[in-house]
């Protein structure tokens, strides 16, 4: 859900965290300042039951109820993200908290890298556009568990799904590539189509490119 008053914002003086670390979990609610010198994909889990709130800049105030224990994936790009954990429950947080950060990807037009992904695993890729346009990007893998999220410079979210066609401006994109904690194993693949443009072909020519590579024949087939 979206609660634009929580989590409240923190001290400017609190320092972020160096990453990797485990926190131990305690007490009603537990503040996380995250930051990264290069945009990165930050993980975050934990086995208890917690409400997670995030908040940074230039992104929407977000919060979720994690009732399995937290296991998110964030893209902290610029400045500080706050991360908010607070207990369920009247027992307080308890257990401990695994934050870690893998930088992204850098991928271009077509397919990208292949990678595997345990249940609940991701992985950032990131590609940049020259001039504003419409794109495709998707992911393709060895089961349908997979899917992406689009977010631009500032770590907002500008689309999700298995495929998309979205028109974008010129910039920095980021593409979040996850495996849900119930999903089995996966072999997966980035694909980008449209940041070159074929001839500066009209935006029929780049919707086609983009469903003829998503339609090829899967991974591991």
């Amino acid at each position: 859900g979206v609660d634009s008053t929580w989590p409240p914002p923190f001290a400017s003086g609190e320092p972020p965290l160096a990453l990797p670390t485990t926190l131990a979990l305690s007490g009603a609610a537990l503040s996380v300042p995250l930051a990264a010198t290069t945009p990165s994909l930050i993980h975050l889990s934990s086995a208890s039951p917690v409400l997670v709130g995030v908040r940074g800049p230039g992104r929407p105030t977000e919060s979720a109820l994690y009732v399995n224990g937290a296991n998110l994936h964030l893209v902290v790009a610029n400045g500080t993200t706050q991360v908010v954990l607070q207990a369920v429950g009247e027992g307080g947080l308890a257990g401990e908290l695994r934050i870690a950060a893998t930088p992204p990807r850098v991928i271009d037009e077509g397919l990208g890298p292949k990678v595997a992904l345990a249940p609940g695993d991701a992985r950032l890729f990131q590609f940049t556009l020259t001039e504003p346009g419409m794109i495709g990007i998707g992911v393709r893998g060895s089961v349908d568990s997979a899917r992406c999220r689009l977010l631009d410079g500032q770590g907002r979210e500008r689309a999700a799904g298995v495929i998309s066609m979205v028109t974008l401006e010129a910039g920095p994109y980021y593409l979040a590539v996850e495996n849900p904690p119930d999903a089995p194993p996966a072999e997966v693949q980035p694909a980008l189509v449209g940041r070159i443009k074929p001839d500066k072909g009209p935006p029929p020519d780049v919707r086609r490119a983009f469903l003829e590579l998503v339609s090829q024949p899967e991974i591991g087939r």
